[in-house]
């Protein structure tokens, strides 16, 4: 539970460690899509999906997409 709550608050500092980069998707999507995120820009959240990707880019080519499609939607952060 400190976790979340830690995650919510902190968000750039939470995105950075080991515990971010070892979500699986959901997880991920979950926390991006929460009105309680705290982040001065939404870049922010951008660079930790990046980030998040690229640490076991080789199993997550799938998961990306479904993360991506959140970036795109109407509640994301592109809204189309």
């Amino acid at each position: 539970m400190f976790f979340f709550v830690f995650f919510f608050r902190k968000f750039a500092d939470a995105s950075h460690s080991v515990g971010f980069l070892e979500l699986d998707a959901e997880k991920v999507i979950y926390f991006i899509d929460d009105n309680l995120l705290n982040v001065s820009k939404e870049e922010h959240v951008f660079d930790a999906v990046i980030r998040w990707f690229h640490y076991k880019e080789d199993q997550r080519e799938a998961d990306l997409a479904k993360v991506r499609q959140y970036f795109l939607s109407e509640t994301g952060l592109f809204q189309t």
